[in-house]
């Protein structure tokens, strides 16, 4: 976790990250970490308390599931407090597509409101609201745009208090 991280840090210091954020990401990496690489199932429940965090892991996790801390940073930039609004949207659309298609279809949208509400609402409520949204042909990045208060979600995506 060296002088690679160094470098790391330097490069998104200069970037999107506020220098809290990237010690609390660093923090977080040492405590699951062993060597310069860790597991995604270690890292992830260290970031249990923002399902979107938890979930642009998962996207950025090779197939081997083990991390390096750039890795890390890069799949948590879009949370940075300095992360344009356009990237935040990019991803925030990217980690509902779970099929990557190009489209939020009905089964994407109900996983996601599942693991965003799925301890508020029960899984009628959520399935029966995915599909009304979503339709037969799913939502692409424009629809989804529309059919939910994006500009709000991007205000609330940031690191915070993880």
């Amino acid at each position: 976790v060296g002088e690679g991280m160094a470098v790391v840090l330097e490069r998104t210091l200069a970037a999107k990250f506020a220098e809290h954020e990237l010690a609390l990401i660093q923090d977080k990496f040492r405590a699951a970490a062993s060597g310069e690489r860790a597991h995604v199932d270690d890292v992830i429940p260290l970031f249990a308390r923002c399902p979107l965090a938890e979930r642009l892991i998962e996207q950025e996790a090779p197939p081997s599931g083990l991390l390096t801390y750039a890795e890390l940073v890069n799949a948590l930039q879009p949370l940075a407090a300095n992360a344009n609004a356009q990237d935040k949207f990019d991803a925030l659309f990217k980690a509902f597509d779970l099929d990557r298609d190009g489209f939020v279809g009905a089964e994407d949208l109900f996983s996601m409101l599942k693991l965003f509400l799925g301890h508020q609402l029960p899984e009628e409520t959520l399935r029966a609201t995915a599909k009304r949204e979503a339709g037969n042909r799913g939502l692409n990045a424009d629809a989804f745009a529309k059919a939910f208060a994006v500009e709000d979600l991007l205000t609330s995506m940031q690191m915070g208090g993880l």
